[in-house]
């Protein structure tokens, strides 16, 4: 199967789209979140708050989520200037499918 080539160009246009996918997860448990929840989650309760565990738990998936898109956004945008990327070789292809399965 003939791929066409890997420029520097969709390497750093990937990792940018990464780091955007990221940024969206580390922000969606503030940004999505309804004032009703907000009050639910601050309010106190006899042995303790349940929705605040749910969405304490809830953070932290999405943080672990966005940490990684943005930290392969970042990788994707820094090989994107190494010039690694500017011939497209097979050879060059196959060093990414590498890296992706390592990672």
């Amino acid at each position: 199967m003939n791929f066409p080539p890997i420029t520097s160009g969709f390497i750093g246009q990937a990792g940018l789209l990464l780091d955007i996918i990221g940024a969206f997860f580390l922000s969606q448990g503030f940004v999505l979140k309804q004032p009703e929840d907000v009050v639910r989650e601050a309010s106190s309760f006899w042995n303790g708050n349940p929705f605040f565990l749910k969405s304490a738990i809830s953070q932290r998936i999405e943080a672990r989520v966005g940490f990684i898109f943005l930290l392969l956004g970042f990788v994707g945008q820094f090989l994107s200037y190494t010039g690694l990327f500017v011939t497209g070789s097979d050879s060059v292809s196959g060093e990414l499918i590498v890296l992706g399965v390592v990672i």
